[in-house]
C-alpha cells in the first residue's frame, strides 16, 4: 500500500529568485521508504496537505498519481 506525503523545496529561478514550493512524496507503508517524488507541484502547503488528504482517504493507486495531479492543478 501507498501512502503520500507533502515534501518542503527551496527552490531557485532566475526570474522568481529563490521560493518555497511543496512537492508530493509516495511512501511504501510497510517498508516506509520513498517510492516516488513529484517535485514542485504546489505553492501553498495548505493545498499540498489538502491534496494529500485526498489521496490518501480514497487510496489513490501510485499509478494515477501523475494524471490526478493534473487534474487537481
Amino acid at each position: 500500500m501507498v501512502n503520500y506525503g507533502v515534501i518542503e523545496e527551496k527552490m531557485c529561478d532566475l526570474c522568481m529568485g529563490e521560493y518555497i514550493t511543496y512537492g508530493i512524496g509516495a511512501y511504501n507503508t510497510q517498508a516506509h521508504e520513498l517510492i516516488t517524488f513529484v517535485s514542485d507541484v504546489f505553492p501553498c502547503k495548505d493545498d499540498a496537505e489538502e491534496f494529500v488528504n485526498v489521496c490518501n482517504e480514497n487510496e489513490l493507486s501510485l499509478h494515477h498519481l501523475r494524471d490526478v495531479i493534473e487534474d487537481f492543478i
